[in-house]
């Protein structure tokens, strides 16, 4: 039971994370001119690729919001993980283990280049799962 508790919070941290980043991305306007010129001159330069225009601002949104998306899979998976039986779970382990990294990666790559809000978030999802993990093993044994 304790392993299903460490999924589900690792799944709202995981949310929280995507809601946070969604917000945050959609809202950040740059505090200075030449920050806000940057946007502009991102969203001004077009290019075509296969036919098609794009700009760097698009790309940069649309890679946001992919993020986003993922993230928000990530935090669905993890629920998904928490809603499986004991026997279940232990079969699992290999895909926890698996967002664990991912979760040490986005964590490393917060503290570097976002700051401390989304590393304290992946910090608090990694643990969870590893928590989880080991009380599939725990519980694995007790069988």
């Amino acid at each position: 039971m304790k392993a299903i508790i460490w999924y589900r919070a690792a799944a709202v941290a995981s949310a929280l994370f995507a809601i946070g980043h969604t917000v945050g991305f959609l809202r950040f306007r740059a505090p200075n001119d030449e920050g806000r010129r940057v946007w502009v001159e991102m969203t001004a330069v077009h290019f075509a690729v296969d036919g098609r225009i794009f700009s760097y601002g698009g790309f940069y949104l649309g890679f946001g919001l992919i993020i986003s998306v993922l993230v928000l899979f990530l935090a669905a998976l993890m629920w998904w993980l928490g809603n499986r039986s004991r026997e279940g779970m232990t079969r699992l382990r290999g895909i926890t283990w698996t967002i664990v990294v991912v979760e040490a990666v986005i964590l490393t790559l917060s503290l570097r280049l976002f700051g401390i809000g989304p590393a304290v978030l992946s910090g608090m999802t990694g643990i969870s799962l590893v928590a989880a993990t080991v009380s599939t093993s725990t519980n694995r044994a007790r069988l």
